[in-house]
């Protein structure tokens, strides 16, 4: 992680000062992991259930390594400008800022291999037993399967401004009237490809398709091509069996092959997780200072305007939500016959009271009474239009 910050702070004289604050942050967070996974019993192994859940068996034998990586990073920076001012019949303080960022996944590549066990599982005690009855860190026990992967980036970016004014009153017992108006502008995106090495080019002159070539000729094994970089163990406290030893992949070997740039492969627009969704804020607010005596507190009200566009794709079906937009040239393009960038809109308008009132019983004593009406607001995927 990589981060700039700098303050910057204008203070002439005691009724007005001006604080700039800038923020600059990057971080690369590539990830790996790893998943050993038993699979698909068959109608011969023999499973006791708790409900729905298998928790314990013999007899499968279908045994997979999968090994996910990831090419991630974040960018975010920020400029907050906050300005006090103050005379003798009122104070003001001025906030200006703007947000942005942006990240996320912008590459993966995920294997799978199989191999051939029979394994047995038994999740019933404090601590689990598991045996894959294959060797976990023999990577030539594990044949190749398929690959998969894509990218998921997104955007987050925010404008806002807000104006207070605190005003000195002698009415009654009020002793204080204080209002503003706040502003706020926000959009966050999102982008989804989906890879296809089943439909890039070979280059061996001898396979169908790059991944054929990968998984069944050049690195048939995971004892191929540098795949398997040794192994390690997992605690017995947290699961006993053969399940322990482990092998440990070869993360910038899969990233290479799967990625570099002698890869081959085609990138679809996975339709159905796109999306747009601006959202503009406004609120205004009044309230009332009062004390006397025994007594405090305030009184106001707020009205919080919102108005939300919501976009995505309008699609049919008929392309299994995909659209491509590279394609190595062994396959035909999948292209829905009903395309369409679609925006969803609402507004909608709150009434927020507030009252607060504290009373002296006496001097140890104090009755707090608060009372109010709040909002929430949808996150922003609950309102995308994702599917």
């Amino acid at each position: 992680r990589t981060t700039f910050f700098s303050s910057i702070q204008f203070a002439p004289s005691d009724d007005f000062s001006a604080t700039l604050n800038i923020l600059d942050s990057k971080m690369d967070v590539n990830n790996t992991n790893s998943n050993f996974l038993l699979m698909n019993p068959g109608a011969g192994a023999d499973l006791t259930y708790v409900g729905s859940n298998a928790v314990k068996g013999t007899g499968g034998s279908d045994v997979r390594w999968n090994h996910i990586n990831r090419i991630s990073k974040t960018d975010t920076n920020s400029i907050h400008l906050d300005v006090d001012f103050a005379t003798d019949s009122f104070s003001m303080n001025v906030e200006l800022g703007t947000t942005a960022a942006e990240g996320g996944t912008l590459n993966e590549t995920s294997w799978e291999y199989g191999g051939q066990g029979d394994y047995n599982f038994d999740l019933t005690g404090s601590t689990p037993t598991v045996n894959a009855g294959v060797d976990g860190t023999d990577p030539s026990k594990f044949n190749g399967g398929w690959i998969w992967g894509g990218n998921k980036p997104t955007t987050d970016d925010e404008s806002y401004g807000q104006v207070d004014f605190d005003v000195p009153v002698e009415l009654g017992a009020f002793t204080a009237v204080k209002f503003g108006v706040k502003y706020r502008d926000q959009k966050r995106t999102q982008d989804r490809n989906a890879y296809s090495w089943h439909w890039g080019v070979a280059t061996d002159g001898t396979s169908p398709d790059y991944m054929t070539q990968i998984l069944s000729s050049q690195c048939n094994t995971l004892a191929k091509c540098d795949l398997a970089v040794g192994s390690d163990s997992v605690g017995a406290d947290v699961v006993n069996g053969d399940i322990t030893q482990q092998l440990t992949h070869n993360s910038a070997q899969m990233i290479e092959l799967g990625l570099g740039p002698n890869a081959s492969y085609a990138v679809h627009k996975n339709l159905g997780e796109i999306f747009e969704v601006v959202e503009k804020k406004t609120s205004y607010y009044v309230q009332g200072d009062f004390s006397g005596d025994d007594y405090r507190g305030n009184i106001g009200i707020r009205v919080a305007r919102t108005d939300q566009d919501s976009s995505g794709y309008l699609f049919s079906s008929d392309s299994a939500g995909l659209l491509t937009v590279k394609n190595p040239g062994e396959n035909a393009n999948l292209t829905p016959t009903t395309l369409e960038w679609v925006t969803e809109s609402r507004s909608y308008t709150e009434i927020l009271p507030n009252f607060n009132l504290s009373y002296d019983l006496a001097e140890d004593q104090i009755v707090r009474l608060s009372a109010a009406r709040t909002m929430a607001r949808p996150n922003f995927f609950d309102i995308s239009p994702i599917t």
